[in-house]
Formats: structure tokens, C-alpha cells, sequence
């Protein structure tokens, strides 16, 4: 895979966990950044970037799914 294309993944990938909230998105862009690791022609540089934002999705996750049990646990008041 060529550098320049796994760039712009990161990219892409990184956009998409500022702006998601859902646990399942942040999962699947795991699963993604975990693909390109695996590639053993990747770009020192390349590779540093991904573990960074991988780190970070990893860190999201948690937080995530921890705010939604509490607004799950909030109780909606109807008048």
C-alpha cells in the first residue's frame, strides 16, 4: 500500500473519532489502524503517527461508553 494512501486513512480515520461518539465507530477504526500496522512496508513516521491515534482511540473508547451509562442513568422527567 503506498504511503501517501495510508495517509490520507489516517486521516480520514482520525476526523472520524473527533467526531464520533459511538463506541462501535471507535471499535471499527481500531480494527483499521491495527490493518495497517500489520504492514510491514509501512514508513517509519507513518507508523509512529498511527500508534499515536491509536492510543488516543483507545483512550476514547472507555470515556465513551462511561458518559453514555450516565445519561443512561439520568432520569427523564415528563410534565
Amino acid at each position: 500500500m503506498s504511503s501517501k494512501l495510508v495517509e490520507v486513512q489516517c486521516e480520514a480515520a482520525a476526523l472520524l473519532v473527533e467526531l464520533t461518539a459511538a463506541p462501535k465507530i471507535l471499535e471499527e477504526v481500531e480494527k483499521c489502524y491495527m490493518r495497517l500496522l500489520s504492514d510491514r512496508n509501512m514508513d517509519d513516521v507513518l507508523r509512529k503517527i498511527i500508534h499515536e491515534r491509536l492510543k488516543t482511540v483507545r483512550e476514547k473508547i472507555p470515556a465513551i461508553k462511561n458518559k453514555q451509562k450516565k445519561r443512561a442513568k439520568i432520569p427523564i422527567i415528563v410534565l
